[in-house]
């Protein structure tokens, strides 16, 4: 998915809280299946689609696929969460126009584990 972008559904107030060890994933993240980086981002994709209409999927990405420089959100789940956390997390950024010229606001990194009931959203920076 890396390099490519998908228009989606999303509000600027984000269903899942900014992450903190307390966001932590309570069940333990499953290992990623066959395409984790499309898988992740479909998550997010749902995710955020009923409250952002405008917002865009961009980079996918984790322990097995490094980020672009400048991009690299992936050690927060590993200082947050722990090793076996961290490493079973995919980030998926997403850019929110609408909520332009914010950079901070407009710009959201999404963790994203694979579980016993699929694919899911934990936490957001």
């Amino acid at each position: 998915m890396s390099g490519t972008s998908a228009v989606v559904t999303t509000d600027h107030r984000l269903s899942t809280p900014p992450l903190d060890s307390q966001s932590c994933p309570v069940d333990q993240p499953l290992a990623f299946g066959a395409d984790p980086a499309a898988e992740a981002a479909d998550a997010v994709r749902g995710s955020v689609q009923a409250d952002h209409p405008s917002a865009q999927i961009g980079l996918s990405y984790g322990a097995q696929q490094p980020a672009p420089a400048g991009h690299d959100y992936a050690g927060i789940p590993f200082q947050q969460c722990g090793f076996v956390i961290g490493a079973r997390t995919w980030v998926v950024e997403v850019h929110l126009p609408d909520l332009e010229p914010s950079e901070s606001l407009s710009n959201v990194q999404y963790f994203v584990s694979r579980f016993r009931d699929g694919w899911r959203v934990w936490g957001s920076y």
